[in-house]
């Protein structure tokens, strides 16, 4: 594609997932694609390489860089050495609702029109602070409810939020596996829900097929996984929406429950905001929805839909 041969990607601070590496003569161009870039413990994410001729030399070689798809982020390329910095923070990728972002590289030699490289970032953008809550003006961020603000319940209504509870927890300190939070992928239960990926506790209820069923029954190893604790490396905060009854909202648009007092309120952070706003409470009545709290008990059906191994099971197992 010109007399600048193929560019390549010689270094950079994260390795793809994956690259389609052109030939001479040069038909495509190479594509860098890395996949589940994780900001869910992160505020932002810098990505730095360097670029260079394939016939071995820059002499004479220019580089630049577009956006290929809505600009997320900056992206600066030296025009003389292909080095450059791609850096883009979470929040802009949150309120643009976008996960993926693609840039093209250009190389030419003198005035004659070079190569054309692509990088590309599948973000995930999962995690418990900052899920999105549907209300009845939009969806809001879960940190940023306050006791009575309307929520939009999945069946319609617009309930009151009563309290939000909150609990930081830190793996250095609670290393056990059976804390490890659950990842709910993007379309993981069904088409674009959630529309983005969710992290939520293992015992969180999340409301699929009539049921109430605790995150860790729904995972398939794939779309629905666990997190473990060693991928966090700092302290991570849930958030719990209490209304007046047990109810059923939209977080990141799948339908989950509202918090169900068990476990005690008194293992949140700021359950003292709760016992001064309204005292010994009698405990709460659970929905009337069937629990599933075992992959064992969920129906055929809904493992079938979900992507879990029938044959663990089976009788025959």
């Amino acid at each position: 594609m010109g007399a600048s041969g193929a560019i390549y990607l010689v270094s950079s601070s994260t390795t793809p997932t994956s690259e389609t590496t052109e030939t001479v003569p040069v038909t495509t161009g190479d594509i860098y694609t890395f996949d589940n870039v994780d900001l869910t413990f992160a505020t932002s994410f810098t990505l730095t390489g360097n670029f260079d001729d394939f016939f071995g030399g820059d002499f004479g070689v220019t580089y630049a860089s577009s956006f290929l798809t809505t600009p997320q982020g900056s992206m600066s390329i030296d025009a003389n050495d292909g080095t450059f910095t791609y850096t883009v923070d979470k929040a802009d990728l949150v309120t643009a609702g976008q996960t993926t972002v693609s840039i093209n590289i250009q190389s030419a030699n003198f005035s004659t029109p070079g190569d054309d490289d692509t990088l590309t970032f599948n973000f995930t953008l999962c995690f418990a602070s900052g899920t999105l809550i549907h209300t009845p003006t939009g969806e809001c961020r879960v940190e940023n409810l306050g006791i009575g603000d309307p929520v939009t319940a999945a069946d319609g209504r617009t309930v009151p939020v009563k309290w939000v509870g909150h609990v930081t927890v830190d793996p250095m300190f609670n290393p056990a596996d059976r804390l490890d939070p659950v990842r709910i992928r993007k379309g993981a239960l069904g088409p674009n829900v959630p529309h983005t990926d969710l992290i939520v506790t293992a015992d969180h209820g999340m409301v699929l097929g009539g049921l109430v069923i605790n995150a860790s029954a729904l995972v398939n190893g794939t779309t629905i996984d666990w997190l473990p604790w060693k991928t966090i490396g700092t302290s991570l905060t849930y958030y719990h929406v209490e209304t007046e009854g047990h109810d059923v909202i939209l977080a990141h648009g799948a339908a989950s429950e509202t918090y169900l007092d068990i476990p005690d309120r008194q293992s949140f952070d700021n359950h003292a905001e709760f016992t001064a706003l309204y005292g010994d409470v009698p405990p709460m009545a659970e929905s009337t929805l069937p629990r599933i709290t075992s992959a064992r008990l969920l129906p055929d059906a809904l493992r079938t839909q979900l992507g879990i191994d029938q044959a663990k099971y089976s009788c025959a197992s």
